[in-house]
């Protein structure tokens, strides 16, 4: 599997759990947009939250955690990553915690390594 598919996975995922949790919190698109538009003073449309939801566009990565607190998930939860097991940090010198950009790049690595199962 090359990196574009591996892109393209991660932003479907990141499409069906933002349509999936926001359904479960009851929004329509035009809801979102409007709670997002309120917390940052932006202005989308309901169809930005469309274009994120089939895939077509991306959500700008300013807003993401805004989205997550509307949602009321975490971002790992938005892109569908597990947390991580305590076996991965226990193999942390004691006393060492991750950056936020550290967990990334842990959680990006773990994903490649599942992603190659599927060959």
């Amino acid at each position: 599997m090359d990196k574009i598919d591996s892109m393209d996975r991660i932003k479907m995922t990141v499409a069906n759990n933002l349509k999936t949790y926001r359904l479960k919190k009851n929004l329509t698109q035009k809801q979102l947009a409007d709670e997002i538009n309120l917390r940052l003073n932006t202005n989308l449309k309901h169809n930005t939250i469309s274009a994120w939801e089939n895939g077509t566009n991306s959500i700008d990565t300013s807003m993401l955690k805004t989205i997550c607190d509307i949602l009321e998930i975490d971002i790992n939860t938005l892109y569908g990553v597990k947390q991580m097991p305590t076996t991965i940090a226990a193999h942390l010198p004691e006393g060492t915690e991750l950056t936020n950009e550290e967990m990334k790049q842990v959680n990006d690595f773990i994903q490649f390594i599942i992603s190659k199962r599927d060959k």
